[in-house]
């Protein structure tokens, strides 16, 4: 649904480097697509630790980990995704995005078995869900979604939605914990949830903190594109802003979005 109200911008100029001596090594992006953000250049060894480096001025010690969603495919069967998984930090969760859903056939369902059994830093399953913005229609949309228990744990990815209905979802899923991003939460439901409820997602390489800091040096660019993107290290202006509308400590704040992590995870 549309909404009126959204997360207002961050500062100009982030207090990163004074928040950086603050933070426990607890930043933690609950969702993001790597394969997305960087492309084949993620395939190759070590290079998101070589990313963060780079980027230091943003994710610097303070950056644990992130968990990046494998949601086509395709790309299961061609790419040799699982050296993603290998560098410190990274887990995984594979899935069937619903804009996908004309790639799932007899062996899909045996393949999403085996990697959540086998892989052992694949710690769910992802993109579960249906999805009317999309072409696909829903009927194929339903042939590659799963059914869901009321006592599993939940991650609803992108919640936008009000705190009514925050409150109808946890009411037939307890477990459910809901994810927010940047400059798209209700306010109202971000005022209202508890903190044991909340995940901090960047979704990268969608939606990246709207600010002219963002278009100095250090920012980082889809390739061939002069488009600004997220990445996993911006999970913190998600925490700042959810601090700023809740009125808490960013540090209470990522706290308990690492704990919600491995509730939910068991990472």
């Amino acid at each position: 649904m549309a909404l009126k109200d959204s997360i207002p911008r961050p500062p100009q100029q982030p207090p990163l480097i004074r928040m950086k001596a603050i933070l426990e090594r607890n930043v933690f992006d609950s969702h993001c697509h790597l394969d997305r953000l960087f492309g084949d250049l993620v395939l190759k060894p070590k290079y998101f630790q070589t990313f963060k480096r780079e980027n230091a001025a943003i994710m610097g010690e303070t950056f644990e980990g992130c968990i990046t969603s494998f949601c086509q495919p395709r790309d299961w069967r061609e790419k040799p995704w699982q050296c993603v998984l290998e560098e410190e930090g990274i887990y995984g969760a594979i899935g069937v995005h619903p804009s996908r859903a004309r790639e799932y056939d007899e062996n899909t369902e045996d393949e999403l078995r085996y990697f959540l059994q086998e892989e052992p830093k694949i710690v769910a399953l992802t993109e579960v869900g249906l999805d009317e913005t999309h072409k696909v229609p829903l009927q194929i949309q339903e042939v590659a979604m799963t059914g869901l228990a009321r006592d599993w744990p939940l991650h609803m990815h992108c919640f936008t939605d009000s705190y009514e209905i925050y409150i109808r979802w946890l009411n037939q899923y307890p477990k459910m914990k809901f994810g927010v991003v940047l400059n798209k939460a209700n306010l109202e439901f971000l005022r209202r949830v508890p903190l044991g409820h909340l995940l901090l997602e960047t979704d990268a390489p969608y939606f990246p903190p709207r600010s002219d800091h963002f278009k100095t040096k250090g920012e980082f660019l889809k390739k061939r594109s002069d488009r600004p993107v997220s990445h996993p290290g911006m999970v913190i202006y998600v925490a700042t802003e959810v601090a700023k509308v809740k009125g808490m400590d960013v540090n209470v704040v990522l706290g308990a979005n690492r704990r919600n992590i491995r509730e939910i995870y068991g990472v």
